[in-house]
């Protein structure tokens, strides 16, 4: 289905409708508002690359028997918990930077300098 630029906000929102239809997805009226967001945004290239990611994964897991699919969705949560938490304990130590001072500042495994 093509995609006009020219779409009202209706249109769209009948777009994103008969999209969910031909793909055989159940979609509640919220989840077509919040897509209808993004409808006409423009992506960037990390966007679609992340986009591209998450259809390998979702392409990945529909090939993996259902009790497999469980275990494998826990231990991507714990992982990405895990590094949500190691981003914020970079992104304190990295407060410690002063762009304006002429010091420079290490950032080692255990602590900065």
């Amino acid at each position: 289905m093509a995609v006009k630029d020219s779409d009202s906000s209706d249109e769209s929102k009948q777009n994103v409708e008969e999209i969910a239809r031909e793909l055989e997805l159940e979609v509640e009226p919220e989840a077509v508002t919040e897509l209808q967001h993004f409808y006409d945004k423009t992506l960037t290239d990390e966007e679609l690359l992340l986009m591209d990611g998450q259809k390998k994964w979702f392409l990945e897991m529909e090939s993996i028997p259902a009790e497999n699919t469980m275990k494998i969705f826990e231990l991507t949560t714990k992982d990405l918990e895990y590094y949500i938490n190691l981003v914020g304990k970079m992104a304190a130590r990295f407060e410690w930077i002063d762009s304006n001072s002429d010091k420079k500042f290490y950032c080692g495994q255990n602590d900065v300098k």
